[in-house]
């Protein structure tokens, strides 16, 4: 008698375990689709005014925003990629002026987006949904083993050590130029709005 008691709380335990993930993945995939929703317009509406469209790290956020679009509404599970060549190309601007052109950004736009998509195709073909309940099931095979720690090193890991890299670069480049033509006051304002969005990021 006391085993089937045991039974049946452990199966009404998994049961209210099951139910609090879904609703948490429900609501949670909502929050995440409303905030990237208005996140990208904003990036959309700020970055195609005429004066920064002709920015080349301008058009490396716009393809970002239109990527993240992509994400957002197709595979709303999967964290927005941060490609970082935004940080890369304020880095190499600083000692390397070709880099920072509209024929260079043009080039790498195309290439983001479709990496973008490459990486995220897997993910169509190796996820079913069953409708009782509604969730996402990952089949078993190579593909959900490396599925986590793969989404971990290049979805979180690497972005954000290639932020931190290029964001130290460029403080770096730019404390060199200001020394030479800059008053202590000016340095001091340069250090503080560089190092602000490198400690967010």
């Amino acid at each position: 008698m006391s085993s089937l008691n045991n039974t049946n709380g452990i199966a009404t335990a998994l049961n209210a375990i099951n139910w609090s993930s879904m609703m948490f993945t429900r609501f949670w995939c909502i929050r995440m689709f409303i905030l990237g929703f208005i996140g990208h317009s904003l990036n959309m509406c700020v970055f195609t005014r005429p004066k920064l469209y002709l920015n080349p790290c301008a058009r490396h956020f716009i393809a970002l925003a239109i990527t993240g679009y992509a994400v957002i509404f197709i595979i709303l599970p999967i964290r927005l990629l941060q490609f970082d060549l935004v940080s890369s190309d304020r880095s190499l601007c600083a000692t390397v002026r070709t880099c920072s052109s509209i024929r260079v950004s043009n080039r790498l736009n195309p290439l983001e987006i479709l990496t973008v998509s490459l990486t995220q195709i897997p993910m169509l073909n190796f996820y079913t949904i069953s409708s009782q309940p509604t969730i996402r099931l990952g089949q078993h095979n190579l593909f959900q083993k490396l599925n986590g720690f793969s989404i971990l090193v290049v979805w979180s890991l690497i972005p954000s050590s290639v932020m931190l890299v290029f964001g130290i670069f460029t403080s770096h480049h730019i404390k060199q130029s200001t020394r030479t033509v800059a008053s202590e006051r000016t340095i001091k304002i340069v250090d503080r709005n560089e190092l602000n969005p490198l400690i967010v990021n």
